[in-house]
């Protein structure tokens, strides 16, 4: 996330304050703070895995697809 970013360069090296960050990126004050003390480059969020409907029938479309890929366009 770029945000991370932006927000440790101009409180460390532009030595912008807190709630002047918060103003400009519109977000809370203790959001910037917490992303300050953080030693976190970049915040990790778990990943989802959802199942799709077409799950079941896979083993058919990749059979289907791989029969039409041998066969003549005409």
């Amino acid at each position: 996330m770029a945000l991370l970013g932006i927000i440790r360069r101009w409180y460390i090296r532009d030595r912008i304050s807190i709630r002047g960050i918060s103003r400009r990126l519109d977000i809370s004050r203790n959001t910037v703070r917490r992303y300050i003390r953080s030693g976190a480059i970049d915040p990790s969020y778990l990943s989802r895995h959802s199942s799709s409907s077409l799950d079941e029938f896979a083993p058919r479309l990749s059979a289907w697809l791989s029969a039409e890929a041998v066969k003549t366009r005409k």
